[in-house]
């Protein structure tokens, strides 16, 4: 029977890696998984398995409730024939790890997965068209992804699928990328305000890929394209001074000046990809040729998870991160009463909270295991030497019926910048 066979899709399921993207696949993945019988799996390091910090445990915890099975191997010191053995006996695996063992890590885990005979493989190209990019863009990462995309094309036994999902929306706005500057009030152009990039949320990624995954008939040896949002930096502008109400300063970053920066600091990450952004080629596709687009899957676009993520640029939590003081938390609460309660009046000090019930999680339209209502209380910070929580202050509730609405309004930053936890 040939590997692209009709019964493609049926069989065990590992998922390498629980990061970021990892744990969003998996918690989309692993409910429609039970439901078909289809056991599901996941790659992680030993050293997690063995002594897991806080975090790798809440994790391992989630997953073993989902059903998800662990499995451990170390990517950056095992052999590649070692990691084909423990590949061989799953139908599909999907690559969330990213370069986590350093260059070379993509070329090697795809030569495994060729030596295992796995039938359908999603390789780590959840990020731009590589094809279109080629080689020689500046940015060694690239290389390795378009070398990966040669070793699937060149053999037959394997079928493979590419989800590009442009890069991250969260990336737009990190700090070290220096897209936006929240606290100087400048927004930043890569090669000229008409280039375009196109931008996912991982949780968008994570549902995608799902769906594109157990999709019938079988997808298999193409480029799948997502996206939450196609733009360009003079878009980006808008939105941010839209979102914020308040100016912006726009400062282009030309080819030329990039070329220097990354001249002046070859070895410097974000400046490769600063210049290759900016070249526009292969950083972006129209949204409305997208698979989610054409199954009418709605995703999140830059202006939703910007309004979502207010600890970013709200000014009262800018300033109070700028302090370095604990602003308390922002937590919502599953309200036994079905009925919505009117909105308490908020002092003008803590003005920015009520920004919070215009700004609820998007995530918890889809939760059928919550409450008709959600609460939003204000947690005051306990002492360090307490561990006894502090008294809450109930600021409202949300009828579940509208929260699809309504976006998370701070995301965790630090322990400085208010959060709405759910």
């Amino acid at each position: 029977m040939s590997p692209h066979s009709h019964e493609l899709p049926h069989g065990a399921i590992l998922v390498l890696g629980a990061g970021e993207l990892g744990m969003a696949v998996l918690r989309h993945l692993a409910p429609r998984c039970q439901a078909l019988a289809r056991p599901l799996a996941v790659l992680v390091s030993p050293r997690s398995l063995q002594a897991p910090d806080a975090a790798q445990a809440r994790r391992q915890a989630e997953l073993r409730a989902m059903g998800v099975c662990l499995l451990s191997f170390d990517l950056q010191d095992g052999s590649e024939a070692a990691l084909a053995a423990l590949l061989q006996p799953f139908d599909t695996v999907l690559n969330c790890t990213g370069f986590v063992a350093g260059p070379g890590t993509q070329t090697r885990i795809t030569g495994a997965v060729l030596a295992a005979g796995v039938r359908r493989y999603f390789p780590w190209q959840f990020g731009v068209d590589y094809d279109i990019v080629g080689t020689g863009s500046g940015q060694p990462v690239f290389d390795e992804q378009y070398a990966v995309r040669q070793q699937l094309r060149g053999q037959s036994a394997t079928a493979w699928v590419i989800v590009s999902t442009g890069m991250f929306t969260s990336f737009l706005f990190d700090p070290a990328f220096g897209l936006v500057d929240f606290d100087g009030d400048v927004v930043r152009a890569l090669g000229s305000w008409e280039t375009r990039l196109t931008v996912t949320t991982p949780d968008d990624i994570g549902r995608l890929t799902s769906a594109i995954v157990l999709e019938a008939p079988a997808i298999r040896d193409r480029v799948v394209y997502v996206a939450g949002d196609t733009l360009s930096y003079g878009r980006l502008a808008e939105i941010v001074e839209e979102v914020t109400g308040r100016p912006f300063r726009r400062e282009l970053l030309t080819p030329e000046r990039l070329a220097a920066d990354l001249a002046g600091q070859p070895g410097d990450g974000m400046a490769r990809y600063r210049s290759a952004f900016a070249r526009g080629d292969g950083m972006w596709w129209d949204k409305e040729n997208t698979y989610n687009a054409q199954r009418g899957i709605a995703t999140v676009d830059v202006r939703t998870w910007l309004h979502a993520h207010g600890g970013l640029w709200h000014p009262a939590a800018r300033r109070l991160a700028r302090e370095g003081r604990d602003a308390g938390r922002l937590q919502s609460c599953v309200s036994s009463s079905a009925f919505s309660q009117p909105m308490r009046p908020l002092p003008a000090s803590s003005r920015w909270a009520s920004r919070a019930l215009a700004a609820v999680s998007g995530r918890l339209k889809s939760n059928s295991t919550l409450s008709p209502c959600v609460t939003l209380k204000r947690v005051a910070p306990a002492p360090s030497s307490s561990r006894r929580s502090m008294p809450s202050i109930a600021y409202g509730t949300v009828q579940r019926r509208d929260l699809w609405r309504t976006m998370a309004v701070f995301s965790a930053c630090n322990s400085a910048c208010a959060t709405l936890s759910v």
